[in-house]
């Protein structure tokens, strides 16, 4: 009888390896079938030829972005009743984000984030619904972007399967908000928690809580204040990414540059490569090829930027630790 629980363990493990092997070839595959259409001279000048000035700014706009990250989730706990240090936050949000960008699946920095977040605490399932939530609003954000382009008659109006895709994610996490926010009933809780049945039991332990009616509801101007943060979140994205953009002499212009970093972000929500790599480059070279970009130029922004941001997100995570054990 002991070895079984062992035994549960090691299938545990082996099955994440497994996957996360899978998605290491996928995303080798998915970078090679790229590179195999990159003209490399195009690729290594624009490296070579980056303006200095536009790519601070770029760089710059990372620490707003994660103060704003931040703000965000610290917000909603406060608001469900789980106060926290705003300083605590920030750690565990540049460590979420770290796990996100090498762990197989984006929804795993959230799982670090929350494990972090509900260790020695009763209030997990806030903790774990505010997660929810914070997803929810920013996907408010990114749709509405997304539809953008349909309205300005862009180079991007006639992909229709974008933007009613963007209109189902709308919906889809506005009800979500509603559902959660507002209505959470017995007979979801009941529902939800079958689903769980197929759930890892670490994380189930975590989500099961979520619906129980002892959680504060959100109120009304609670949620407007949630959906006007992520819009501002999303604006810091899309002006640091522009600035990026520019630093390599990629012309789109601003409110269609929106459109494709919120067509972007929603490609990579499926996890199905490490960090998003090979399925956001694909995504961008075939999104700019619209505005006559080239793919070596296409390329060498997404890697750079990808480049940039790790390197920020791991030093920046690596400080607040230190600054933590320290204090």
């Amino acid at each position: 009888m002991p070895d079984i629980p062992i035994a549960k363990n090691n299938s545990y493990l082996h099955t994440t390896l497994f996957r996360w092997l899978l998605k290491l070839l996928v995303t080798a595959v998915l970078l090679g079938f790229i590179f195999r259409e990159v003209n490399f001279p195009v690729f290594f000048n624009t490296l070579r030829s980056m303006r200095a000035g536009f790519l601070s700014l770029a760089i710059l706009a990372f620490f707003p972005a994660q103060f704003v990250i931040a703000y965000r989730w610290w917000y909603l706990l406060d608001q469900m009743g789980c106060h926290q240090p705003y300083r605590r936050i920030v750690r565990l949000s540049l460590l979420g984000q770290f796990s996100a960008l090498f762990l197989p699946g984006r929804i795993s920095g959230d799982v670090v984030r929350v494990f972090g977040m509900a260790k020695g605490s009763k209030l997990s399932g806030r903790v774990a619904l505010s997660v929810v939530f914070e997803k929810l609003f920013l996907l408010i954000a990114i749709a509405t972007f997304a539809s953008v382009g349909w309205i300005l008659k862009s180079p991007l109006s006639p992909f229709v399967g974008v933007y009613l895709s963007s209109l189902g994610l709308f919906v889809f996490a506005l009800g979500g908000i509603v559902v959660l926010g507002r209505y959470r009933s017995t007979k979801l809780e009941h529902r939800i928690k079958k689903w769980q049945e197929r759930w890892p039991t670490s994380i189930r332990n975590i989500t099961s809580p979520m619906l129980e009616r002892n959680i504060p509801r959100l109120p009304y101007n609670v949620i407007a204040v949630a959906i006007f943060q992520g819009f501002g979140l999303q604006f810091i994205n899309i002006c640091g990414s522009y600035m990026m953009a520019r630093a390599m002499d990629i012309v789109v212009p601003l409110f269609e540059w929106a459109v494709i970093q919120a067509v972007v972000s929603i490609v990579q929500v499926f996890p199905i490569s490490l960090g998003g790599l090979g399925v956001r480059e694909g995504t961008i070279v075939l999104l700019l090829s619209l505005y006559s970009i080239s793919s070596g130029q296409s390329i060498a922004y997404s890697l750079t930027g990808f480049l940039i941001t790790a390197v920020l997100i791991t030093s920046s995570w690596l400080i607040a630790e230190a600054i933590e054990r320290n204090t």
